[in-house]
């Protein structure tokens, strides 16, 4: 059975860029988890530092920080979470409504050609793919493309012969198969 969505929502990037206010936040919080995420690391060594010196007082501060940087960490993750399945209830009910009304259209005839539960599919695990497979799968792609740029500007930052070198390793395993 072959269900087409009309009005210009014909490809899935029609409900990616729905709701772009939920977008554009899902990406803005995705960036700070990921900057935080990777800055976590460096107030992390900077306390590490601190607390072999022994500077007690340095420890404090530095402590307070991890502190605020954990809370930032957690509060980001919650936001971050909830606007992500915000995001992903939005696109799922208007697909789903846009299959609906793609259902109510058709005539009784083309209705009953077809089994019932072929259309129950479309409607519960054809959706559910799309959310795990699709609309998730963005998202997390998104992350992990700014957590590896922001963690590669962090590495360069730190030493930008060790970035080099990290870099044409990690490159090395997937250019092997194609010398």
């Amino acid at each position: 059975m072959q269900l087409h969505i009309e009005a210009g929502e014909d490809t899935m990037r029609g409900y990616l860029l729905k709701s772009k206010k939920l977008f554009l936040i899902n990406i803005l919080l995705l960036l700070i988890d990921s900057a935080l995420i990777t800055s976590f690391a460096f107030v992390v060594k900077a306390l590490v530092d601190i607390s072999i010196s022994r500077n007690i007082s340095q420890f404090y501060h530095i402590a307070i920080l991890v502190g605020f940087y954990i809370a930032a960490l957690v509060i980001n993750g919650y936001l971050r979470q909830l606007f992500w399945a915000r995001f992903i209830r939005d696109n799922l009910v208007a697909l789903k409504n846009d299959i609906f009304l793609q259902l109510l259209r058709r005539s009784k005839r083309a209705f009953d050609q077809e089994n019932t539960s072929n259309y129950i599919s479309i409607l519960t695990n054809d959706i559910e793919i799309l959310q795990r497979g699709y609309f998730y799968n963005f998202l997390a792609a998104i992350q992990a493309v700014a957590s590896f740029v922001i963690a590669s500007v962090s590495i360069i930052k730190l030493n930008v012969s060790i970035a080099l070198c990290v870099f044409v390793l990690s490159i090395a395993p997937v250019a092997v198969p194609y010398i």
